[in-house]
């Protein structure tokens, strides 16, 4: 029952809606971008909600070609990049997001392991979850409009369950270290053509 508790993806949903709820009833809702993230996860939930009643992503045909292109118009709003020749599957996509989501939670900023080591450590699944909700809409959400087969490559390769998690995990752990290398250089460069 526990295991699939934990692959159910209703469960990570509300887990993570049940932490952004009790980060604003704790810490106020904050920031530049609140409105831009909550609007996110309408979207998100919208999309999934019409889905499961209409089952327009059942409905909509395209080509290869045009739903690779209403991908990434959809997906580069998000801002992130897809790998197309694994077959990833929604849920599959979901828990990559959940596994890429733990080089911040865990390795870039601490957040986690923070909360864990904390009297408030009962909270790290709550913390988990929304990471996983973040990083989720991220990847998912061209998904939440159309069939995930539709993008897949005729000839794919199989790959277990496992390791589309470390595939997620590494590639997200290499894109931050790029991101974060590259972030020190800008600094550097621009703090030393200021003193000339």
């Amino acid at each position: 029952m526990i295991s699939r508790l934990f692959h159910n993806l209703t469960f990570w949903y509300l887990l993570g809606l049940a932490n952004i709820v009790l980060w604003w009833l704790t810490l106020g809702i904050g920031g530049p971008y609140w409105f831009a993230e909550s609007l996110l996860y309408l979207i998100f939930f919208l999309g999934l909600w019409l889905d499961s009643r209409y089952h327009f992503r059942e409905k909509l045909t395209l080509s290869r070609e045009k739903a690779v292109f209403l991908y990434f118009v959809i997906f580069l709003a998000a801002s992130m990049v897809y790998e197309r020749r694994y077959h990833y599957t929604f849920k599959e996509l979901y828990f990559s997001a959940g596994a890429a989501s733990l080089t911040e939670g865990i390795v870039f900023n601490g957040v986690l392991i923070a909360v864990l080591l904390s009297p408030t450590f009962f909270l790290a699944p709550l913390t988990f979850a929304y990471y996983m909700l973040v990083y989720g809409v991220i990847f998912c959400m061209p998904f939440v409009f159309m069939r995930e087969e539709l993008l897949w490559s005729s000839v794919g390769t199989t790959i277990s369950f496992r390791q589309k998690m470390l595939y997620a995990f590494i590639a997200t752990f290499f894109a931050y270290l790029t991101w974060v290398g590259w972030a020190k250089m800008a600094d550097i460069l621009t703090n030393g053509f200021e003193k000339f």
